[in-house]
């Protein structure tokens, strides 16, 4: 009998209220794959936890506040009841769900779910072992032909810039991929971390397609691309295969390609550019040795034209295209928006035409946004926020505006299919010529009166 009482002492002892408490040893947080999250704490006989103790497991919206004067112990179980002390009010014992109240780190994840964050981790490993060194110094080896070097400065501090945002937001992003994906602790990624990632990853892709459409063959950039690509879809399943793609915008017209129209050669088929202007000059010394040449032979089955010869045809030509146009021209390079501006002035580009330059295309989208109108856009491909860059918000703006692509590019050299899917109406093969005088504002009226015949043979919107 002395045993018994003495048993029923110490058991009271250990229930009995305390101004002190013992602190748990190293309590443990147990993840179930499939099974919610469990706070275990160690089985310590006689033992008090204080509410102080365990608060920082809960979340304090949902979690109710107890005074320190309101103490409970816990009993020492997975069952998680709380058995009232002596000074907490006398209720009867209650339990609640504790998944609800662990911390965002503690979510329990299902084996099928860590399975997909591993095979996502795997996907991300296999990309990043294929990608090279990036170098913004190395852009000019990616450029088609050369920029002025406020353009190039441009492109490398664009490029600067999403190297840094790029390892800021992969050190934050691939930790929780591989934490996820760790057998026997992956936890789930909450959604607030998912929207998150979701817009700094949308916001990296889109850096990355600006500067694609000025170095599309920068081996970094296409690798990247893919790599964000694929994380952005890992987070949004239901986008999958839609993002990497080349964005292919609605067209009004209801235009379907013909490779002969978008590049502007003639009805029928021949090409409307002049010999290029640099094959005129010739040194008279050299003049047998050069008349075996193939372009010399080419430039004496379409001569040189006169000034008098551009004359008349600059007055037939300008009868075939729309009067008043108010045109756009968009080219970081000085000596292409000289030329257009004078010939504007003169009258060669239409008659009753206006014309704005612009060396980048934020400032000419601004004034769309700010409502103004342009009838004609005339973008080089190559130039600072314009090009390919600009077409979905100019689209967005104006769906019914003409946009005229003219680069260097050789015809062909940028896919026209990628073009005219981006929204752009015709090509303009932006050659030497176009800064030589009579042939540049020739060259660029036969191409404007080539547009205009098919617009109006087959009816097209813009």
């Amino acid at each position: 009998m002395p045993r018994i009482f003495l048993a029923v002492f110490i058991l009271s002892l250990g229930l009995m209220p305390s101004s002190s408490y013992a602190q748990p040893k190293n309590p443990k947080v147990l993840l179930h794959a499939g099974k919610v999250s469990l706070l275990k704490l160690p089985r310590l006989k006689g033992t008090r936890i204080s509410a102080a103790q365990i608060r920082p497991f809960f979340l304090t919206s949902n979690y109710t506040q107890i005074s320190p004067e309101d103490r409970h112990s816990m009993y020492p179980s997975q069952a998680l009841s709380f058995i009232p002390s002596s000074k907490a009010p006398k209720k009867t014992a209650f339990h609640i769900d504790i998944s609800k109240y662990i911390r965002s780190p503690f979510r329990a994840i299902s084996a099928e779910e860590r399975m997909k964050w591993q095979k996502l981790r795997e996907q991300l490993l296999s990309l990043s072992n294929q990608t090279p060194r990036p170098n913004a110094n190395k852009i000019p080896l990616y450029l088609r032909h050369s920029v002025p070097e406020e353009t190039l400065n441009y492109l490398q501090t664009r490029y600067r810039n999403l190297l840094e945002k790029i390892w800021e937001v992969r050190s934050y992003v691939v930790p929780k991929i591989v934490y996820a994906s760790l057998p026997g602790e992956g936890t789930q990624i909450n959604p607030q971390d998912t929207e998150h990632i979701s817009a700094e990853v949308s916001n990296i892709l889109y850096q990355i397609k600006l500067l694609l459409a000025s170095l599309p063959d920068d081996p970094f950039l296409q690798m990247q691309q893919k790599y964000w690509g694929t994380v952005f879809e890992g987070f949004n399943p239901l986008l999958k295969g839609r993002i990497v793609k080349n964005e292919k915008l609605p067209r009004t017209d209801k235009r379907a390609l013909v490779k002969k129209e978008f590049n502007l050669y003639n009805p029928d088929g021949t090409d409307y550019l002049l010999p290029r202007s640099e094959t005129l000059i010739r040194d008279p010394d050299d003049e047998e040795e050069l008349d075996s040449y193939a372009y010399v032979r080419m430039q004496q089955r379409n001569p040189p034209i006169t000034q008098e010869a551009a004359a008349l045809e600059r007055e037939k030509l300008l009868d075939q295209i729309p009067a008043g146009l108010k045109i756009a021209f968009i080219n970081d390079d000085a000596l292409p928006r000289i030329n257009f501006e004078s010939w504007a002035k003169k009258g060669y580009l239409g008659r009753g035409a206006t014309l704005k330059t612009f060396k980048e295309g934020s400032s000419f989208l601004k004034e769309i946004e700010n409502g103004t109108d342009y009838d004609l856009v005339i973008t080089d491909l190559l130039v600072p926020d314009g090009g390919l860059a600009m077409m979905p918000e100019l689209r967005q703006m104006n769906p019914l505006i003409t946009v005229i692509a003219s680069s260097k590019y050789d015809r062909g050299e940028e896919d026209e299919e990628t073009l005219f899917n981006a929204g752009i109406d015709g090509y303009l093969w932006y050659n030497t010529n176009l800064n030589s005088g009579a042939y540049g504002y020739i060259e660029y009226l036969r191409a404007m009166k080539n547009y205009y015949y098919y617009k109006n043979l087959y009816g097209w919107r813009r």
